[in-house]
């Protein structure tokens, strides 16, 4: 899966066109939306571009509609995504980084059911705290591995029981 990768200010930019694909009042494709400027762009090969950005400052939201499809890209303060119903999101590959802390909370249950691999790696330490707790290994064998010792501490500790 691919890294995410931020928005540099070194990406080659669009450049207004010629043709009309939207009516701007003024001839620098741009208009003001509240403190906001809409600028439509076309590039030599033909992909447009819609941008909403501050006046001097970074592109917040930008939709650019290419040969395979558009593109959305937003930039925020804080963006809250809130359905009254089920939200899906379908996509080839899924990335997501935090700068800080990833919390995932159900009022219900919480499944994941994966097609090939699960490997979950921290850098400190890894818990687990249930009411109950299963390990099974539907196929083939269940190992702990340990660089120091390994305890299993219970009320009682049943081997091949």
């Amino acid at each position: 899966m691919s890294q995410m990768t931020e928005s540099t200010s070194n990406e080659a930019r669009p450049q207004p066109c010629d043709q009309t694909i939207l009516v701007i009042p003024d001839a620098t494709n741009e208009a003001r939306v509240g403190s906001r400027e809409l600028r439509v762009l076309r590039d030599a090969d033909g992909i447009s571009t819609i941008q909403l950005a501050r006046s001097q400052g970074p592109v917040e939201l930008e939709i650019v509609i290419g040969p395979q499809g558009p593109v959305v890209r937003v930039r925020a303060a804080q963006i809250e995504l809130v359905s009254e119903g089920a939200m899906a999101l379908a996509c080839e590959d899924f990335s997501l980084h935090a700068r800080g802390s990833i919390e995932l909370r159900a009022d219900g249950d919480l499944s994941h059911f994966i097609a090939g691999d699960l490997q979950s790696v921290a850098a400190g330490e890894m818990r687990l705290d249930a009411k109950g707790l299963r390990v099974r290994a539907r196929q083939g064998q269940v190992r702990i591995e340990a660089s120091d010792n390994v305890r299993i501490d219970g009320e009682r500790v049943l081997l091949n029981s």
